[in-house]
């Protein structure tokens, strides 16, 4: 949900055109003194679409990830949107706003207004998900070559894209765009999509 985020994170369907990338992982927020800027994140807690496949810029971290929940590439939306709505609830409870501006995700009606503070974003850095293993190339080393997996199985299903650098989360992160002139993207995608990423990269196994 690679961060998550895909990140963390991972989670809701592509744009069109050719400058769309991969959704991974949860979109998140900028804190007091640090923006989001990467084409992964729209703002806010909440994870939004076209956002690369190795997820999102992240808050600053002391770098533990002990204690932190873990996503999985087989979750459920509801399974994600319960891991990332706690994260969320957790921000608002220690003073960040919810916005109506932006929608949520997986039926969500809310997302987390920015700027995050600061405070707020130390006080819930246990909640915030860590984005599936096999979507981190410091953990995943066959990262590269599933990544390639996923494309071939995109395009062999009708989803014409390619590979792409996305360095948002992790240096030596990838992730896909549509083809420039791609054909009409297939109604579904969306699930074309995470049944690709979870034969190319092995989500579900040991769950």
């Amino acid at each position: 949900m690679p961060a998550t985020a895909a990140c963390l994170l991972a989670l809701t369907a592509c744009g069109g055109g050719g400058g769309a990338s991969h959704p991974g992982v949860a979109s998140l927020p900028s804190t007091a003194s640090s923006s989001a800027t990467a084409g992964t994140t729209g703002g806010g807690g909440t994870p939004e679409s076209g956002t690369p496949v190795s997820g999102a810029v992240v808050p600053p971290s002391s770098g533990s990830t002990a204690g932190r929940p873990q996503e999985r590439l087989d979750d459920t939306p509801a399974e994600r949107e319960a891991l990332i709505h706690a994260w969320d609830q957790c921000l608002v409870d220690h003073g960040a706003k919810w916005t109506t501006t932006r929608p949520g995700i997986a039926g969500s009606p809310k997302t987390v207004a920015d700027p995050i503070p600061k405070t707020a974003a130390a006080a819930c850095e246990n909640k915030l998900p860590l984005e599936p293993p096999e979507l981190n190339p410091a953990l995943n080393a066959h990262y590269r070559d599933d990544t390639l997996a996923e494309i071939k199985c995109l395009r062999k299903h009708g989803v014409m894209v390619h590979l792409v650098a996305d360095t948002s989360v992790d240096p030596g992160g990838l992730s896909w765009t549509f083809d420039d002139g791609s054909p009409e993207i297939p109604a579904n995608e969306g699930q074309l999509e995470d049944q690709c990423e979870q034969q190319a990269f092995g989500g579900g196994k040991g769950k």
